[in-house]
């Protein structure tokens, strides 16, 4: 559990902006991908972190993130080894990428546990993304991800300090429901807690 989130969120300013000069780099290096490999691995485990810790507005528990997916290709006999970390178009079908789309949570838990995990560069050796999947998700496919999403997802995450927070025990469900934010509490969630509170009291 995080206690305070500034040191935490002014970290992650300063990792976004280390990754965009990087990516900038016109030079393949392996220093500059060792960079990236560790601020990246680093950054998704702390914004897992400050979601787990209820240190977001709430509308990050529902913020999906746009990737390109490679469907894999599961009747090669690779994939019924135990592990296979290979980037091969025997195992995923890099001709026909799909558009797709991972939940904030689902993307950190991808990149926490990362079995792939590869920089792509553009023609003139400036960083454009990375490819990522899971050893629990291997059998699904690839998803890259364009570093200039990652890059505004840590801005977006560094810089959201919820002002309020509202909370009431959902008897039906026998458990908190919780809205964080700064802005104005939207009208329904306003209903949603008013109906939470009748409940109780009907109790």
């Amino acid at each position: 559990m995080i206690h305070e989130s500034y040191p935490w969120k002014d970290n992650l300013l300063n990792d976004a902006k280390k990754i965009d000069e990087e990516c900038k780099k016109k030079e393949d290096t392996e220093e500059r991908y060792i960079l990236l490999e560790k601020t990246v691995f680093l950054s998704a485990f702390v914004m897992r972190k400050l979601l787990d810790s209820r240190k977001l507005s709430s509308a990050f528990d529902d913020e999906m993130i746009s990737c390109i997916k490679y469907p894999s290709k599961p009747d090669d006999p690779a994939f019924k080894r135990p592990r296979e970390d290979i980037l091969s178009d025997r195992l995923y079908d890099f001709e026909n990428p799909i558009k797709d789309s991972l939940s904030l949570r689902k993307l950190l838990g991808i990149i926490v546990h990362s079995l792939v995990f590869t920089i792509t560069t553009n023609a003139d050796e400036s960083v454009e993304g990375f490819i990522i999947n899971s050893d629990i998700n291997r059998l699904k496919g690839l998803w890259f991800i364009d570093f200039k999403v990652f890059i505004n997802l840590m801005k977006k995450i560094g810089d959201d300090y919820p002002a309020q927070m509202l909370e009431v025990f959902n008897i039906s469900k026998n458990s908190w429901y919780r809205w964080r934010g700064s802005v104005e509490v939207p009208a329904d969630v306003r209903e949603k807690i008013r109906q939470l509170y009748s409940d109780l009291e009907k109790a």
